[in-house]
């Protein structure tokens, strides 16, 4: 077990390659495109793009309580294109959670954020950096071991870097969450939102339709 001194140190280590690393490499917009999360049906006519901090607790309480209705009427029926990207709002922490998800791949890295975003009163409340990022890592299926290789890594830190400045430079991002439907930033409701806000979002761009679920009207009778 890493001490709490020694496992903060060894972050601030990663933090300081975080702020110098030179981002030339990643900073290609298809380049970091190329790294997004997404869910949903790639061909879909509307994109959400959702812009989170595993820090933040606005954030969490979207985890919470849009995301699930999110997914279920939107991602999950193929209405829509959902994409996750990383804002780091508390860059040691943030640095350090998303690239725990990074590591544990693709299919887990939702599971590594929901799991975060769940135990934020490790961080806030108990002020315990070590075992909020271990809930991540055991989420994601990695050992302590592995969450300290993932969090030292130092291409993991400067692709995390690239997509960090890519955020704040190119889609001018500054506060979490924020939601982008189709190119328009949703402002009515941020940083609050509830399902009923992304519902009024969507049905215009989807002709109307909600995600609730209707049976089919029965042929008229001859």
């Amino acid at each position: 077990m890493v001490s709490t001194r020694r496992f903060a140190a060894l972050l601030l280590s990663a933090a300081a390659i975080l702020a110098f690393a030179a981002p030339q490499a990643a900073r290609a917009e298809d380049k970091v495109g190329a790294q997004d999360i997404s869910l949903g049906n790639p061909n879909a006519a509307v994109t959400l793009v959702e812009y989170a901090s595993v820090t933040c607790p606005h954030c969490a309480r979207f985890n919470a309580d849009v995301y699930p209705a999110l997914k279920a009427r939107y991602i999950d029926t193929g209405k829509i294109r959902y994409i996750f990207r990383e804002v780091p709002i508390h860059p040691q922490q943030d640095a350090a959670g998303f690239m725990i998800a990074r590591c544990a791949g693709p299919a887990r890295y939702l599971a590594v954020t929901d799991a975060l975003f769940r135990a934020q009163p490790l961080l806030f409340d108990k002020q315990d950096l070590h075992a909020w990022l271990m809930v991540g890592a055991v989420a994601g299926g990695l050992d302590e071991t592995q969450m300290r290789a993932c969090i030292s890594d130092v291409s993991a830190i400067e692709a995390f870097n690239a997509r960090a400045e890519h955020t704040m430079t190119v889609d001018k991002v500054d506060s979490t969450p924020t939601v982008i439907v189709n190119g328009r930033r949703l402002t009515e409701a941020g940083p609050e939102f509830t399902i009923a806000d992304i519902d009024a979002a969507l049905r215009p761009l989807l002709g109307g339709k909600t995600g609730s679920t209707r049976r089919p009207a029965r042929p008229p009778v001859h």
